[in-house]
């Protein structure tokens, strides 16, 4: 009788420090407030079977059955819920269930005896006399005990990685434990007529929740250092109530309770606040996880958007270049005289085609530019001639206006520069196209020239700048360095010019970026003109014979 209190005193403290463990993590968490209700029942039952076993309780024997039928009805509803809900058994047939339960529990309590008439003392162990309702009891036990086993195989058969794992796991260790118990606490008494077999049904469901919380823990659903500190708390606490128990006179026993009072206040403060972290670090990892499946995700998108971007632009040019070329021809009489009353339409049909061409060509760009499939055909060139070309090009614009579009030529021409000639060509055509645009009276002045030292606060290498100045709009100062990203306009700028995009600055960054340059703009304010500009660097001074030489010779 010794050892089997001192086995079971034990078994009940692992099994109490587990519960307190599992609802102490997240009493919020369903899974775990049933678990641990679990773990209650398995408790009691341990109780009953020791205090059928002292004092020959009727009473606890009856409510030994009753922990039973509790214990195996909550399991069904745990299965459930860990490690995911899954609710198979729902509506009707829940109701059904807790009918049945809450009969069989009233059933076994009733003093008449129809479950448990009586107990006899004589047997091995404490035997029991069962009433004539006990064979329902015991039938609905292993109805309970089927149900268990098919709602895990259900959710086993659907899971999959951690989940599944976690699973099998729990598995091993229901099915040992039920069958523990049911042969402890009912096959063998009810075969052999010895009731001592009753002491170890409980030890069976240790099995259980050691591989539950097991599954728990491994699987970074707890924290190994909260359980560790929750073990160790819990410990403490239950050594200084044992020291309450045990102090002999009145401020001995004083002591002892504000020591363990202190205890449990730290304890509980200390585990509160390292669960506090671990969830935070939990919902942290998940949030980087997350984090990570949608940034993926929006790669993805913008690859496809990129993707559709570049066969819409390429199906769009070949038809708006068609149209652009007839309306030219219509409008130089290739195909007879054009009437006055239809050159303005056509005109106007001729400068709409040209903005939706400038328009795909800037899309078709972003989209090379952003895959990485823009290439450059570099060769030496000179930017002043270039410049001047882009020049002779836009002065009719210009005059439409009634714009001075200047340019002169620089005395020194200024160092040729590697680049790619069609590249630069678009990125100064259009600088100087919005120069005009924006530009409603005054002076547009394109300009070239070498600057050996750089450009200060711009470019600091040797390079070849271009620049377009104008007494045009202006630029804010707060809008000087959004210009040159993706569908960002300055203010005002739509009043004066409503079908810009917003693109072209950005592609002329990229552009100029691409041959290691920069590109910048500068004014005083609004109303008050601005400058854009760009600087292409030199390339490197070549080397000297001798320098070659002994390059070679170090290897």
């Amino acid at each position: 009788m010794n050892s089997y209190l001192v086995i079971t005193s034990i078994v009940i403290i692992i099994e109490t420090l587990l519960a307190l463990i599992v609802y102490l993590h997240n009493s919020h968490e369903k899974s775990n407030r049933i678990f641990g209700l679990f773990i209650g029942s398995v408790i009691l039952w341990t109780l009953s079977n020791l205090l059928i076993i002292s004092i020959h309780s009727l009473f606890w024997t009856r409510m030994a059955y009753v922990v039973a039928v509790l214990g195996i009805y909550i399991l069904v509803f745990f299965v459930e819920v860990f490690p995911s809900v899954s609710l198979i058994i729902g509506g009707v047939k829940r109701v059904i269930l807790h009918t049945i339960t809450v009969g069989v529990v009233v059933l076994t309590l009733l003093p008449a005896g129809w479950v448990v008439a009586d107990i006899d003392v004589s047997v091995p162990g404490v035997g029991v006399i069962t009433g004539p309702l006990f064979p329902v009891v015991a039938i609905y036990l292993i109805i309970l005990f089927f149900l268990a086993v098919f709602v895990l195989t259900r959710k086993l058969i659907r899971s999959s990685g951690t989940e599944k794992v976690q699973l099998q796991y729990m598995s091993f260790g229901f099915l040992v434990s039920i069958a523990l118990g049911l042969i402890a606490n009912l096959i063998l008494p009810l075969l052999t007529g010895d009731y001592t077999y009753t002491e170890y049904g409980p030890y069976g469901f240790v099995v259980f929740i050691v591989l539950t919380v097991f599954a728990i823990v491994r699987y970074n659903l707890m924290n190994i250092t909260v359980i560790a500190t929750e073990v160790f708390a819990a410990l403490l606490i239950l050594i200084l109530l044992g020291q309450v128990f045990v102090a002999e006179g009145p401020l001995q026993i004083m002591v002892s309770f504000t020591v363990l009072t202190l205890a449990t206040v730290l304890s509980y403060f200390l585990i509160r606040s390292m669960l506090r972290e671990v969830r935070q670090k939990e919902e942290l990892a998940l949030l980087t996880t997350q984090l990570e499946q949608v940034n993926e995700q929006l790669k993805r998108l913008d690859e496809t958007k990129s993707e559709f971007v570049s066969i819409a632009s390429h199906q769009l040019r070949t038809p708006l270049t068609v149209i652009k070329g007839y309306i030219s021809m219509i409008l130089e009489g290739s195909f007879g005289s054009v009437p006055d009353k239809h050159r303005q339409p056509l005109e106007k049909v001729y400068e709409s085609g040209e903005r939706l061409i400038s328009l795909v060509e800037n899309l078709l760009s972003v989209s090379r530019i952003e895959s990485g499939r823009m290439k450059y055909t570099m060769a030496f060139t000179q930017l002043a001639d270039l410049a001047a070309k882009v020049v002779d090009e836009l002065s009719t614009a210009a005059k439409k206006k009634q714009l001075a579009l200047k340019f002169s030529m620089p005395q020194k021409l200024p160092p040729l520069i590697n680049l790619d000639e069609e590249k630069i060509r678009q990125v100064m055509t259009n600088l100087v196209d919005n120069s005009i645009k924006y530009t409603k009276r005054g002076t547009v002045a394109v300009s070239v020239r070498h600057e050996p030292n750089g450009v200060d606060g711009h470019f600091q290498k040797p390079c070849v700048v271009f620049s377009v100045s104008d007494t045009g709009n202006g630029v804010r100062a707060e809008d000087k360095d959004r210009l040159f990203q993706k569908f960002i306009r300055g203010q005002g700028s739509a009043l004066v010019h409503t079908e810009g995009t917003g693109l072209g600055l950005y592609v002329g960054r990229m552009m100029v970026e691409a041959h290691g340059g920069a590109i910048w703009v500068e004014s005083k304010g609004e109303g008050l003109g601005s400058t854009f500009a760009f600087a292409i660097p030199l390339p490197p001074p070549p080397k000297d014979k001798s320098v070659i030489a002994l390059e070679e010779m170090l290897g």
